[in-house]
């Protein structure tokens, strides 16, 4: 990969959104069901708007005061921990609850450089890639990063910086 890769070479296409709207109890489940850690929020224009991990929902856990004991088994279990806890309570929480607001966002013509430098300056892991009317249209993890310099072996730098 060099100085010239760009994100819409390398993202995740065709990734699950979810509306801001959506009840979290659905949210947790489709991203159990696909095994996602991270999933676009948009309103109802279809414009991103935030963004749902998993850290979203264990901080969601805090507020709502459930058993957060068996915090270091993260992923199914603080799932299901959360799903109980909005389950018996009644609750109909909605994702815009739980999400993040305001996230870092690129688009497929930003270079992979560029990218990798916001995850580096905002500590995260994921970014929602949007098209011009800030539609979601793929992902860029730092594992997709990591992939593609893994298999290119003249990486991320030109030779002499």
């Amino acid at each position: 990969m060099n100085a010239e890769t760009y994100v819409g070479e390398i993202m995740t296409r065709g990734v699950l959104s979810i509306r801001k709207d959506t009840p979290l109890v659905d949210a947790i489940r489709a991203m159990n069901l696909d095994q996602l850690s991270v999933i676009p929020v948009v309103d109802e224009s279809g414009r991103l708007c935030g963004i749902l991990s998993m850290t979203d929902l264990i901080s969601l856990t805090y507020r709502l005061q459930a058993d957060v004991a068996i915090l270091p088994l993260v992923d199914n279990t603080i799932q299901r921990t959360l799903l109980r806890a909005l389950t018996d309570e009644g609750q109909e929480l909605q994702v815009s609850r739980a999400m993040t607001a305001n996230v870092q966002r690129v688009f497929p013509q930003d270079t992979v450089i560029a990218a990798a430098r916001v995850m580096t300056d905002n500590l995260i892991h994921h970014l929602p890639v949007v098209n011009q009317l800030e539609e979601p249209i793929g992902m860029l993890s730092a594992s997709d990063i990591v992939r593609t310099v893994a298999y290119k072996p003249e990486g991320l730098l030109r030779q002499g910086e």
